[in-house]
């Protein structure tokens, strides 16, 4: 789905399970970064915070590999997720991904449904997004 003459909506997928803080901080990151250059930004790390879900709240020995200690449906952020990425342009993944089952899951969804695929680690995004033919 590309936007005509509208601001792109990228959304951001990368590891999360085993990563302190599941990962949050280098989503909010990526979501300033993209902002900044324009594009509005789907972040899990914000779904989450909207159910509820913060691991700033879980203390600094928790065991970052299993949400569902604390009562996180990963049913309900798989659901939840994919509709996400079906509003979006675009999915932006970050360092790390290929090393994450849901990000490599999104990844193919997003490739399926023909989507332009963006990399933290190839360059500069805008430069991508032009490339990729995102951007006019």
């Amino acid at each position: 789905m590309k936007t005509q003459n509208m601001t792109p909506t990228i959304y951001v997928a990368g590891p999360m399970r085993g990563k302190r803080f599941f990962n949050f901080p280098a989503f909010d990151s990526a979501k300033s970064e993209l902002q900044m250059r324009g594009f509005r930004v789907v972040s899990p790390a914000d779904l989450d915070r909207a159910i509820g879900f913060d691991p700033e709240n879980l203390g600094s020995d928790y065991d970052w590999s299993d949400p569902s200690k604390c009562g996180f449906s990963m049913t309900a952020a798989i659901d939840r997720d994919v509709a996400a990425l079906r509003k979006c342009d675009a999915i932006y993944m970050l360092r790390g991904w290929e090393s994450s089952k849901g990000a490599i899951a999104e990844k193919a969804l997003a490739e399926w449904m023909e989507l332009t695929v963006l990399y933290q680690d190839v360059g500069d995004i805008l430069q991508q997004a032009l490339q990729s033919g995102l951007l006019p």
